[in-house]
């Protein structure tokens, strides 16, 4: 369910959701647990997990198209770094790239596609 931004509350520069029992962490804190981002109009935006103040997990990031979340991106992040299998997609909802990511950086071969879906280029990186 959407959350209604005009309900949230600002707090140090970061916005909540009323009546949660959420910890705010001080200096030199780092947060280990699920997360979720919200674009300005309440739709969801990524969604994770962190370790040690690190994206580490399952992600999925989202598009906002019309008022609705259609996904941008799913893969893995290990210790803050992308890693392993990731997959993107035009707003439209067709792949747009299949890749692996090793230490950050993109890794053998990576398959990129057009708008309407059909293949335009398979690259080794």
């Amino acid at each position: 369910m959407p959350i209604d931004a005009k309900k949230l509350i600002k707090k140090n520069g970061l916005m909540y959701k009323p009546k949660l029992n959420i910890k705010i962490l001080g200096a030199g804190e780092a947060f280990t647990g699920k997360a979720f981002n919200y674009f300005k109009s309440g739709v969801k935006e990524s969604e994770g997990t962190y370790l040690n103040g690190k994206k580490d997990g399952s992600w999925t990031y989202w598009h906002e198209v019309f008022g609705r979340d259609i996904v941008e991106s799913k893969g893995y992040y290990k210790l803050g770094n992308r890693v392993g299998l990731w997959t993107y997609w035009y707003p439209n909802g067709e792949k747009s790239e299949v890749g692996n990511f090793k230490s950050q950086g993109r890794v053998g071969k990576w398959t990129y596609y057009n708008e309407d879906g059909s293949l335009d280029i398979v690259i080794n990186h």
